[in-house]
Formats: structure tokens, sequence, C-alpha cells
């Protein structure tokens, strides 16, 4: 039975806490359990992006063991508790306010079978470390467009990425998983299929993966890039980039949208990836390099490359002038780049507040609309877009005008399609959960009511059982 040792307004009484931490030191290494600011620095990434709800405590695991020890340790207190992979949770959920944040980061682990081509990771793997583990067979995992994001994490709540096309989401590529949950019982989804199906997609609210069984995927060389635009010809680009994208083949995924160049110019972007035969793509007209035609770009740089280097190169662009202190979310799923959808682009990157904005736009189609929508909590299964709206901002005090801005173009782009990808979504999203999943959210509540009866995990938010919804 769970103890309720909370006093008036839901607060953890500070001696809990305290009994925790001295508790849990007392069999975890002392410097591995964090408490008071030092843990909520650790928590958030940027440092503020959940001022005012620091944790109690955080351990620091590095062992499947310690996760044990800790759920069991948080439950017997009445803690709440949420985990912490990579850090790259830019809506500040890592923490739960007066509760106990996992952090997992040391469980990096990987093996990777080549006969089967499947990789066998720890709960706190980064994508770039599967990669690199792969790159020696001739394979690659499914992962985001970074590197040093999270590849488990990433798994739970969908993620798109370079490889959208050609072999789904990150979620479709989570083969099995070993699982912590709120009792402190340690499963395995092998004999739990429910389990595995809340995990693809569903958001991991229901334990700590501590292990995971991960697909890969047989390609040595990718053709991938950056194709910059000129504001002045945004039109022209964007309309060509909708007609492409609706007839693109499984092995091209592109990223496409708007920021603004180094001297604060707007400018349009388009990334494809090529993860086909590079023969295909050389020598002749194709796909990729007819997104270099649209227009009169700016810059061109797409060339075969790995994917080793392409998530590299990208976490080396996101250090350029340092990290963004500030940031907001907002998502939207858009079955297609439509006039109206064009026109809220032209007019986001038109009054962007800030040069550290973007708006992008992941595309799902190919592989990722052929996977049976009852194998993951994912059910939009057709091809669309998901819009990212990203405001990022370093001055103290301007929040309001970045956020107006993030406001203003989420509701020009105002989705046409229930579904799509649970990763980005954003602070102050939560009942757009409920949307990505759709009738799946009904299954999900009852999956989190039976492996974390008294909600122990509180991040990220399950969905709402009053507004489940049906993909159109």
């Amino acid at each position: 039975m769970r103890h309720n040792r909370r006093g008036e307004g839901g607060r953890v009484r500070v001696g809990v806490a305290e009994t925790f931490v001295h508790e849990l030191r007392g069999r975890i290494p002392g410097e591995r359990v964090v408490c008071g600011p030092d843990a909520l620095a650790l928590a958030c990434r940027p440092p503020d992006a959940a001022a005012g709800t620091g944790p109690a405590a955080l351990v620091r695991c590095r062992h499947a063991a310690d996760v044990l020890l800790a759920v069991r340790a948080a439950r017997e207190a009445g803690l709440p508790l949420s985990v912490l992979g990579r850090g790259h949770d830019r809506a500040g959920r890592s923490p739960v306010a007066g509760g106990v944040v996992l952090d997992v980061q040391d469980l990096r682990s990987v093996a990777v079978d080549p006969a089967t081509a499947t990789a066998h990771v720890g709960g706190g793997v980064s994508s770039l470390d599967v990669a690199v583990a792969g790159a020696p067979h001739g394979l690659v995992p499914v992962t985001g467009w970074r590197g040093d994001a999270g590849l488990v994490g990433l798994s739970l709540g969908g993620g798109c990425g370079p490889l959208t096309g050609r072999a789904g989401l990150a979620a479709d590529n989570l083969l099995g998983a070993v699982v912590v949950l709120a009792d402190g019982t340690r499963v395995d989804t092998d004999d739990d299929p429910d389990l595995l199906w809340a995990l693809r997609g569903g958001g991991g609210d229901v334990g700590v993966v501590v292990q995971a069984r991960l697909a890969l995927h047989r390609a040595r060389v990718l053709v991938g890039g950056t194709i910059v635009y000129p504001w002045s010809r945004a039109p022209t680009v964007l309309a060509g980039l909708a007609d492409l994208l609706g007839s693109a083949p499984d092995e091209l995924t592109v990223r496409s949208g708007v920021r603004r160049d180094p001297d604060g110019r707007p400018v349009v972007v388009v990334q494809p990836v090529w993860s086909g035969d590079p023969a295909a793509w050389t020598g002749r007209p194709g796909p990729v390099p007819h997104l270099a035609t649209l227009g009169t770009p700016l810059s061109t740089d797409v060339a075969p490359l790995t994917l080793v280097s392409l998530l590299g190169d990208e976490d080396r662009a996101r250090q350029v002038g340092g990290a963004t202190r500030h940031e907001l979310v907002r998502t939207r799923t858009l079955e297609r780049l439509d006039p109206a959808a064009t026109q809220a682009l032209l007019d986001a990157g038109r009054t962007m507040t800030s040069p550290r904005s973007r708006v992008w736009l992941h595309h799902f189609h190919g592989a990722a609309d052929r996977v049976d929508p009852a194998s993951a909590a994912l059910p939009l299964r057709r091809p669309h877009l998901v819009a990212e709206v990203v405001a990022g901002w370093d001055e103290a005090g301007r929040g309001a005008l970045h956020r107006a801005w993030a406001d203003r173009v989420a509701a020009r782009l105002s989705w046409t399609a229930l579904g799509g990808d649970a990763t980005p979504l954003g602070p102050g999203e939560a009942d757009r959960v409920t949307d990505v999943h759709g009738t799946d959210a009904v299954r999900l509540l009852e999956l989190k009511t039976r492996y974390d009866p008294d909600g122990i995990f509180r991040s990220p938010p399950p969905p709402q059982s009053d507004s489940a919804t049906t993909p159109a």
C-alpha cells in the first residue's frame, strides 16, 4: 500500500524527503543522491526550464539495480517519480515538484547483433551511441535529428527523424524492453505485450525502461544535408516542396522550415535525407537534387554521409552560439502543406521575434504509414506533417513576447487530422496528448491504472480521460 505522507496542498513534507535521501544514501553511494537546488539544476536543461518546481532529490542511477532501489524507496516514502534520460525535454517535464528524479543517463550500454540487425541498449543511451555502435556493421538505428538526445525516450514518444519514410518512427522500432514498474517489480515486455504496446509511443509514464531492444537497418551511406533559400523565394520554394512531399519515395525523408540566418534574416531551410542506394541519387536527376532547384539557393550542402556524421553535424550546429536559455514548443499536425499552411509559415518567418526561434515541418510518410495502427499507441497512419513551432530566447523578462508569437503561429497552423508524434509536445500542451493518441487514449489510461494505480510516475502527463477522440 502506498503511504500518504503529504501535507496540505499536496506538498511533500520536508521530513519525508530528508528520510528518503538518508535511507537511499545508505544503499547507493551518497554523491549519487543529490538534493536541493543542485537536483533542480541537474534535472532541468535549460536550468530554468521548470523554475519553481524543484524535485526533492535526484538519483544518478548507474545500474538497473539502482533504479529498483530508488523506485522502492520513493514508493515507501510516498514520493512521486519522474525519469530523466539525456536531458533534452524542452518542456521541462523531467523534474516533478517535491518528488524524485531518476537520472538514467549512465545506463548507456550498447550491444549490436549483426545477424539479427538488433541492438540491446541501456535506458539512457543516446542516438549517437547506437549509430556509432552500428556503423562498423553497416547498420543504423531509427533516430530523431539529434545525436545527443536519448533514443529510448524518443521511442517512448514516437520519434520522427531522417529515416521515417524508410523505417517508420523510433517507436515502431522498439522491439522489447525491461521495465521497472511503480510497485518495484522488474518486467520484460516479452512476457507482457500490453506493456510493450503502451511503451511504443505511449509516453512511458508506466515505469522506467532500464533496457531496450531496437531494430536496426542496413544503410552504410546516406545522402543528406541542408539547402538554404532566400526569403524572397519562400512562396515558390514552399509550393514546390508541397508538390514533392506528396510523391516522395520511402527512401527520402525531408525536414523543412523557416528560421533566421546568422545575420538575422528569415530563410527557408530544406534538409533532405536519402536512405536508399546512393547510386540512385548520384549522377542523374532525382528527388534530392530536385530539392535544390526549387529556387536559387543561398547555399547547398548535400552529399553522401553517414548517420554518425549527420547526427554529429546537427549537434555541432546547435552548439554554435551556445545553449538557448528559454524555449517554448507548440506542435500541430497538418494533412498537407496547403496554401493556408504555407501562408502561416510565411507570416511566422516574417514576424519571428527572436533569432533563436524557428518552425520545423517533420515529414510523416512511407513506412510510417504502413505500420499496423494496433501495434503502437500512435493510431494516425497516413501521410501528414508534424509542425513544430519553437520560440527560443535568452533575455530575461521577455517571455510574453516570444510565447505570444509561438501561440499565434500554432493557432494559424490548425491541425486537420488528429495524431502525429508526441515527442515534441511542449509546455501547456497536455491536452494535445489525447489528440495524438486518439481512441488509444482510453486503452492507455486503462494500462496506466494497471501498472501505476497510485500515479507514482508523474511525467509526461497521461491522456485526459474525458476527451478521447478518433483520428480523422
